[in-house]
């Protein structure tokens, strides 16, 4: 907005959603001089595809994603 803060544009840009982010970064995507705010996942995670690991102690541990 040029005076600090920003107008959320998702819904605008059709990139709403509730997925979890796992990178963001400023830089002048459009080349219009403004700088433009990228925001990047990189799974779908969900309950349903989250699999039970454990370690080799038997305690619960994380898994890599499936997709």
């Amino acid at each position: 907005n040029g005076d600090g803060t920003f107008t959320d544009v998702t819904a605008q840009a059709g990139v709403e959603g509730n997925s979890w982010s796992t990178s963001a970064a400023f830089l002048d995507y459009d080349g219009d001089g403004a700088l433009d705010l990228i925001v990047v996942n990189y799974l779908k995670w969900s309950k349903e595809t989250e699999l039970d690991c454990f370690s080799r102690g038997g305690l619960t541990d994380y898994c890599s994603p499936l997709n």
